[in-house]
């Protein structure tokens, strides 16, 4: 499915998405100014609870016409951080890579055919025309310059990696989060004119401006509830291969470092958590073909037991508690697999 559904399938995806984002997103309000000012509370617990409600609220979606969608996510609060040579500051030195990625796989009668991924950098913020604090976050997501893993996997560190390609502002975005009246509103998609916004304005934007030019803005503003559902569809994201080619350290082996990062943490999460009795399992989740089927899930750790699986796709809170000195790493992944008969 690329683009492509009936009226009643975009419906119900469509809303589906806007009531999760709706219940994420409605809870800003109850931090207090010093908890929103700290992005290392806030942020992740806005990928949390996307974690936890766009599974919810999908997974009960039915579709028409042969079509099924199945979400599911794995949650854990560590992320592999790069560093480069062209940092325009001091500090940090190093820089998350990005606090959620999105995976959709495409498949048409048993065959995948289509796999994209949106690697996203979540932004609180209530002035939509302010600069992003971190220069060396932005100056990532702006020019994507040759870049290598240092708080990571023992198996990624010092990894170079350069994403390149004229499609790669579709695959990495901010995602900005906040109050700003003035934007509310006025996103001029299909949720705006059918008064269908959050209550909160949450769009994705490509960085357009050189950092401290004296007027700032971004380019190609969508309503995030768009953004996924275009995603979900298939005509947003940028594509992938899997495997990558042998030789590439470009977008293609970057997905996959981030799958096996996440599957590695999860594993050793599970077994922390009380081994083959205790350990709580994603049953629908596929991550783009590595973790396709069972056989191949517990090869990477993951055990199904019935009682254990949380059908809806939610991953268990207490993986974000996972903690590792000796191989930090890990990224939020939610993965949609749309599957046509």
């Amino acid at each position: 499915m690329n683009g492509r559904t009936n009226s009643h399938n975009y419906a119900r995806i469509y809303l589906a998405v806007r009531d999760a984002l709706n219940t994420t997103f409605s809870n800003l309000s109850i931090f207090e100014p010093q908890m929103v000012a700290d992005m290392a509370v806030l942020i992740p617990r806005i990928v949390e609870d996307m974690a936890i409600h766009i599974p919810l609220h999908i997974n009960r979606t039915s579709l028409k016409g042969g079509l099924s969608l199945r979400t599911s996510c794995v949650f854990i609060h560590q992320q592999p951080f790069v560093e480069c040579d062209s940092f325009p500051s001091l500090t940090p030195q190093s820089v998350e890579l990005g606090d959620i990625l999105f995976l959709r796989t495409g498949i048409n009668r048993g065959k995948v055919v289509d796999r994209r991924a949106m690697l996203i950098q979540v932004k609180k913020t209530d002035d939509f025309n302010k600069a992003p604090d971190n220069i060396n976050q932005y100056h990532l997501y702006s020019q994507w310059p040759p870049f290598r893993y240092t708080r990571a996997s023992s198996a990624l560190k010092n990894k170079p990696r350069h994403i390149t390609g004229p499609d790669i502002y579709c695959g990495a975005k901010y995602l900005l989060i906040g109050n700003d009246a003035s934007y509310i509103g006025n996103c001029g998609n299909f949720c705006c004119s059918h008064q269908l916004c959050l209550p909160t304005y949450a769009i994705t934007a490509m960085p357009s401006t050189p950092y401290g030019a004296s007027r700032f803005y971004w380019s190609n503003c969508q309503c995030f509830i768009t953004e996924l559902v275009d995603f979900i569809l298939g005509i947003a994201g940028k594509t992938f291969r899997n495997p990558p080619p042998p030789s590439s350290r470009n977008w293609d082996r970057v997905i996959e470092d981030l799958v096996k990062v996440t599957a590695i943490k999860y594993s050793k999460y599970i077994e922390r958590a009380g081994g083959i009795g205790g350990q709580r399992g994603q049953g629908e989740l596929r991550l783009t073909g590595y973790l396709s089927d069972m056989s191949m899930m517990q090869k990477m750790g993951f055990r199904r037991t019935d009682n254990e699986i949380d059908r809806e796709g939610i991953p268990p809170r207490e993986a974000k508690t996972l903690e590792d000195d000796s191989e930090r790493g890990g990224i939020s992944i939610m993965e949609f697999v749309v599957n046509r008969e």
